[in-house]
């Protein structure tokens, strides 16, 4: 965990930079230590937590992050300020800024993908576009395309405009064009491009996030990991 910085803090909550490969969640499939374990090491939060159990139980982290995704994470201090920040996201008034690189060539400068996402019903550990999933919108930008060990990649801009489990790995692998280095969403296959590419993660990164909160305008962004670069510029 001597990989996890601490971008931002006030009265109300922190900003956390994850590294890729950290669980966030404690869970029952999951024995080693998690983000959450980092979080109660590191600072004291409010005794209230006592009172309030899902402040307690998710140690005020307010949304999610996969574990191979690494990124920009809020966490709150209090009750109060977990459930004002909570309810900004359900209410999508906070501005999420995703990096990915994908397999394949992608020709549209911008695009949308509105698709309900549910558990895959032949696969209770998968997500998918499922006709009656809940509601999945997410938006796109694209950087460039390069050809690498002729592979065809894009890099994308992505803005989540809801939250999903899954959500962007799903609709870029429904899409046709799977996050690089996908364990879950991409052929085996597929990964074999990580060995041809040098690239041993997950080419998704939760870049920055915008939000009002106090009546203060907040904007906070990661640092680009160095896995990126050379599908960007």
């Amino acid at each position: 965990m001597d990989k996890i910085k601490i971008v931002f803090e006030n009265e109300y909550f922190f900003v956390i930079e994850k590294p890729c490969g950290v669980v966030v969640n404690r869970s029952e499939t999951h024995s080693g230590i998690t983000l959450q374990d980092f979080i109660e090491e590191k600072f004291l939060l409010s005794s209230e937590n006592e009172e309030d159990p899902e402040f307690k139980s998710r140690s005020g982290i307010i949304h999610r992050l996969d574990k191979d995704t690494s990124g920009i994470l809020l966490v709150a201090k209090h009750p109060k300020s977990f459930y004002e920040l909570q309810e900004k996201f359900k209410s999508r008034e906070v501005e999420k800024k995703y990096l990915c690189v994908v397999l394949g060539d992608i020709s549209e400068e911008r695009f949308e993908i509105d698709a309900p996402i549910s558990r895959n019903p032949n696969n209770r550990f998968k997500y998918a576009v499922v006709r009656d999933g809940k509601e999945a919108q997410t938006y796109f930008e694209k950087i460039k395309t390069i050809e690498v060990n002729n592979f065809k990649l894009t890099s994308l801009l992505v803005f989540p405009r809801t939250g999903r489990t899954h959500q962007i790995r799903v609709h870029l692998a429904a899409y046709g064009t799977p996050v690089v280095i996908d364990p879950i969403y991409m052929s085996q296959k597929d990964q074999e491009l990580g060995e041809i590419l040098g690239v041993g993660r997950l080419m998704l990164h939760a870049k920055s996030l915008k939000f009002e909160y106090n009546s203060k305008e907040y904007f906070f962004e990661s640092e680009t990991p160095k896995e990126f670069e050379k599908y960007l510029n």
